[in-house]
């Protein structure tokens, strides 16, 4: 089980600081620095120099402030990001979460006259799951120089200035990149219309304000019923409003009434503060940060090499979300969750150091690792304020001609055009064969059966969403078997 790591507050006096490394340090080091029993400016410049003056003292007490003292505190600090809420914990062992989820159990009819034969009938149960794994490893440096560190000890506060000047930059980019990649998680469902679009007025006005308002009410109200409508799997699923959370835009926040809005979900206007969530916007994801720390996420990233060697991220585009769904998530006012939904895991969280005799300083690297995913399981809304019914408009398959062997395969992509936040995806299909072994699987690849006697086929792609809306592409086949010098070869 996932362990949630208790905040931690940094003290601002520099003696307690150094007193609890002095009780952690080795023993050469407790032998050398004395107790801080009646700490003032004078007695910690006398500490700073005896640490300062001996190379051994000096990495112990830096190693230490780095691992025992800043990793504690930037570690907990990660649970006060802007979705810490969404955030499961740390799990120590084990790369994979696996999330189970078991459908209802059939219905049967009592009937004593097939009870001796159905009671030895097998009910298997209906299981499914998803598998989440790490997908995310970056690393922080921060470099502490011997002048840094020898300023620390001038004043009476300086070592707590020095450990709130390292921790606090590396807390706030963590904290920064967690909810862009939060963000992107989101809209990434979003956009490719995983999650339950519901129409919603616009909040443009205090009567509109009021109607998105019964619109979120009457979702939240529905997603406690057990049914389909609100899962990516398609399963039937239920939160209660105790496990439900609201993702609220900036905007729409500054336009509705907390109070209103908890009295809405049935709560105090107490409890509801604990399941509202501030979003600045869906649609104000950082690509530079996102693409710098996820690659993966991003395409035609542009690098600048610094003099150092470093290559800095300078801009990117987005994978599998365009510009124009940028600017369409910026007007999404909120989002409702269950609080399963977002299925974020730390799976480490670590300081590391290592000395440079040659410049004089210590460079450190905090290590994190994570698991971002959204579960397919858990209910989830958006409200789209967007004019119209959401509908795939076209779709368009490349190659729309291609040629292919007995045997052999061909691959497709299916380009969805929709309006609104709707599933893109697609039913893949192929007519005209004439072996059973010719068939085409999901990703949109096409298996040419080897006894494939068909010189044609029909290759098909089916909107989800709009099963109005298809395209189709022709496939020559020729034999894979042809003669050679009077001998049968393969092609």
């Amino acid at each position: 089980m996932p362990t949630r790591l208790t905040p931690q507050t940094i003290t601002n006096v520099s003696a307690e600081v150094i007193n609890s490394i002095l009780n952690s340090g080795s023993i050469d080091y407790r032998t050398y620095i004395p107790q801080e029993t009646q700490p003032n400016a004078e007695s910690i410049r006398e500490v700073g120099r005896i640490i300062m003056d001996s190379p051994n003292l000096r990495n112990n007490f830096v190693t230490d402030l780095i691992n025992r003292v800043i990793k504690v505190y930037v570690s907990s600090k990660s649970y006060e990001s802007p979705t810490e809420r969404l955030k499961k914990g740390m799990l120590e062992l084990g790369e994979t979460v696996e999330d189970i989820f078991v459908n209802m159990a059939e219905a049967e009819l009592y009937d004593p006259d097939v009870a001796e034969t159905d009671v030895w009938k097998q009910r298997i149960p209906d299981i499914k799951a998803a598998f989440y794994v790490i997908n995310y490893q970056v690393k922080y440096p921060v470099t502490i120089r011997n002048e840094q560190l020898r300023a620390a000890f001038t004043t009476q506060d300086g070592v707590y200035d020095l450990i709130e000047r390292i921790y606090q930059q590396l807390y706030t980019a963590d904290a920064y990149d967690d909810f862009n990649m939060c963000k992107y998680m989101i809209a990434y469902q979003l956009v490719n219309g995983n999650i339950k679009a519901v129409p919603c007025t616009a909040p443009t006005s205090p009567d509109n304000v009021r109607a998105a308002v019964t619109t979120i009410k009457a979702t939240s109200n529905k997603m406690t019923f057990h049914k389909a409508d609100y899962t990516i799997a398609g399963v039937a699923n239920h939160a209660l409003h105790s496990e439900q959370t609201l993702l609220l835009s900036a905007d729409f926040d500054a336009a509705v009434d907390v109070e209103v809005l908890a009295a809405a979900f049935n709560m105090s206007k107490a409890e509801f503060m604990g399941k509202r969530l501030l979003i600045d916007s869906f649609g104000s994801i950082d690509k530079r940060r996102l693409a710098a720390v996820a690659p993966y996420l991003c395409t035609n990233i542009v690098y600048q090499t610094a003099e150092n060697g470093i290559q800095r991220v300078v801009s990117a585009d987005l994978k599998y979300i365009t510009d124009a769904q940028l600017a369409a998530l910026d007007a999404v006012p909120a989002v409702l969750i269950d609080d399963n939904f977002v299925q974020e895991y730390d799976r480490l969280l670590t300081m590391e150091d290592i000395r440079n005799p040659s410049g004089l300083y210590t460079n450190a690297f905090y290590h994190v690792w994570r698991t971002y995913a959204t579960s397919p399981f858990a209910p989830a809304a958006v409200f789209d304020t967007t004019s119209g019914t959401p509908a795939v408009t076209s779709i368009t398959l490349s190659p729309t001609a291609a040629s292919g062997v007995t045997g052999g395969a061909v691959s497709f992509v299916a380009s969805v055009a929709a309006t609104g936040f709707i599933s893109r995806a697609v039913t893949w299909s192929v007519t005209g064969a004439n072996s059973d072994d010719t068939v085409i699987d999901a990703s949109g690849t096409l298996h040419i059966g080897a006894d494939e006697t068909a010189t044609s086929l029909t290759v098909t792609a089916t909107s989800n969403a709009t099963p109005a809306v298809s395209a189709s592409a022709t496939v020559t086949v020729a034999d894979n078997l042809t003669v050679y010098n009077g001998q049968v070869a393969q092609a």
